[in-house]
């Protein structure tokens, strides 16, 4: 299934927009909302889609920077650091992931793309740091059911409500020729 560049770019905006701004109360002492990227900005396979969705992250950020600011809480929101995952290698989404953990002290993250390197970096990183992660295009139903306390979360729908939408829209295609 190819992926439409400007949704997946719009739905990574949106949800982190989303997220950010729904925790924070308008009189809440102030924060430090310090995000971090992984995606594939290199490499074969999925680097064409890495540019996108930084630069969609770098628009959540600005978004959230002005909902902030509209809002009177005070704080900061900041993109801190970009990790290149070279093409969604898992090895090298946790390697960054880990540093924008620990080196960084990013408290979101936002990546990446494929559901081995998603979970990778939730299971090995952000779960056991608290850190929340918005996987951009992740659609393994393993996202759904990993104990993650509340830290993981998805801008694209599983597998398997994919299927099931496939199925329904093949059926009822079909369903008049059969018989």
């Amino acid at each position: 299934m190819k992926i439409k560049r400007s949704a997946l770019i719009a739905s990574a905006a949106l949800a982190a927009t989303a997220m950010v701004t729904s925790v924070l109360p308008a009189n809440a002492a102030a924060v430090d909302i310090r995000i971090g990227t992984v995606q594939p900005m290199s490499g074969a396979g999925f680097a064409a889609y890495g540019t996108g969705l930084t630069n969609a992250a770098a628009f959540g950020v600005k978004t959230v920077s002005d909902a902030m600011a509209a809002s009177g809480v005070a704080g900061t929101c900041k993109l801190v650091s970009s990790q290149d995952s070279v093409s969604d290698a898992p090895a090298v989404a946790i390697e960054g992931a880990t540093k924008l953990v620990k080196s960084d002290k990013v408290n979101f993250i936002i990546g990446s793309l494929t559901s081995g390197a998603s979970l990778g970096i939730a299971q090995s990183v952000t779960i056991p740091a608290g850190v929340i992660t918005i996987a951009s295009a992740a659609s393994s139903p393993a996202l759904t059911t990993v104990a993650d306390n509340d830290t993981l979360f998805r801008t694209y729908p599983s597998d398997l409500l994919q299927a099931q939408a496939l199925v329904k829209a093949i059926s009822t295609a079909y369903s008049k020729t059969a018989g």
